[in-house]
Formats: C-alpha cells, structure tokens, sequence
C-alpha cells in the first residue's frame, strides 16, 4: 500500500465508524439531537485527545526522551482512533451500560503503548535505547492514563 493511501484508509474507517454510530442512533427509540449530540462528543473527543498527547510530550520533555513533535502526533493518531473506537463500541453494544467499558478500555491501552512503542523504536531507536523507549512509554500511558481517569472523576464522568 502507498503512503499517502494509508491516511485515506483510515479517514474512510472513521467515516464508517461514524455512519455506524449515526445508524446506531437513528433506530433508537429514544429522540436523539444529533447537532448537539455530535458537536459535544467532537468537543470531548479534541479535548480528550490534546490531554493525553499534551500530559505525554511533557512526560517525554521530563524524561528528556524526544523529539517532542514524534511524541505529540504519535500520541494525537493513537488517542484519536483507541476514542473513535471506543466510543463506537460503547454505542454499538452499550459497553458502558453492561459493565465492559472499563476493561475494553484497558485492553485499548495497552494495544496503543504497543503501537507508540513501537512508532517510538523506528524514531528515535537510533537516539535512545530500546530499554529507555519502553519505560517512557509505559510510564507516559500510565501517568496520562491515571490523571485522565482523575480528572473524569472530579468532572463526576467516572468509568467506574
């Protein structure tokens, strides 16, 4: 496959996933406000999606691992589609309402330190040690991971 095909493979997978949730809503017997609806779940999702890339390049920044812009993106890609799939699944098979939310959100986690870990080897594996890479990468999720889960309890957005 192509580079620049690779980016068109995964807009389309999201506009699916997105026609999927709209699909979801429209046979739901209760009335759905799809303008409000969509604009605050786009709004959470850019907000969620910056908190957790921003708490990562700082991580990166204190542990003087880098470049920070490899950090960031890598983190703006991963958060956005482990969001946009959680929250697909959640609508799709109300994981949150069967009590799944919380341990398929964990199993998403640790598939995305697999994936920055390994877009981190083939970027700064030249730099930085195999050993130093993963420790950050697993200290960074983990720190962006609880102070995310904090901060949804102050909000009383708990997962729990």
């Amino acid at each position: 496959m192509k580079k620049d095909c690779a980016g068109k493979s995964c807009l389309m997978a999201m506009l699916f996933m997105e026609a999927g949730m709209i699909q979801v809503y429209a046979n739901s017997p209760a009335p759905v406000h799809y303008r409000e609806y969509f604009a605050g779940t786009a709004i959470m999702l850019v907000l969620t999606v910056l908190f957790n890339a921003g708490i990562e390049t700082a991580a990166g920044a204190i542990m003087g691992v880098g470049p920070k812009r490899v950090i960031f993106l890598t983190n703006i890609g991963t958060n956005l589609i482990m969001n946009v799939l959680l929250g697909y699944l959640d609508f799709t098979f109300r994981l949150y309402l069967r009590g799944y939310y919380f341990p398929v959100m964990c199993v998403f986690e640790i598939l995305v330190l697999a994936a920055e870990y390994r877009i981190y080897l083939r970027f700064m594996g030249g730099r930085f040690p195999k050993q130093s890479i993963l420790k950050y990468t697993a200290a960074a999720n983990a720190v962006s991971f609880l102070l995310g889960l904090l901060v949804l309890q102050l909000l009383g957005l708990g997962v729990f």
